[in-house]
């Protein structure tokens, strides 16, 4: 219930956010709670949603069942998820081999090239 109780808690501050910004998509950063999170009020809203796996979101809770199953649930729905190392994207594509084309590699940093 951890997702669904950061939707409701945000939930004012984000339609106001919407109705004064309308943006094209909605950018989350860690997959449970935050990114499931996200996802279902930008859902509500129409907003496609891009999420960013971090490390211990995929690594640590999503071998707990609830989390798991949100966040396979969040793979097939978010218009792309990226992962900031192979590593993390390898697992992503594994937990959910349906949404493997929309499963992208952007690490951290910056390319001063």
């Amino acid at each position: 219930g951890q997702a669904r109780a950061m939707a409701k808690g945000v939930r004012k501050t984000f339609e106001k956010a919407i109705a004064e910004q309308r943006p094209d998509v909605i950018d989350a950063h860690y997959l449970y709670p935050d990114a499931v999170a996200a996802q279902i009020l930008a859902a509500e809203h129409g907003i496609p949603l891009v999420a960013s796996a971090r490390g211990s979101d995929v690594n640590v809770l999503a071998k707990h069942e609830g989390p798991r199953a949100q966040i396979r649930e969040l793979l097939r729905t978010a218009r792309f998820v990226c992962g900031v190392s192979e590593a993390l994207c390898a697992k992503l594509r594994a937990l959910e081999p349906s949404a493997a084309a929309r499963i992208v590699h952007a690490p951290n940093g910056v390319d001063l090239e």
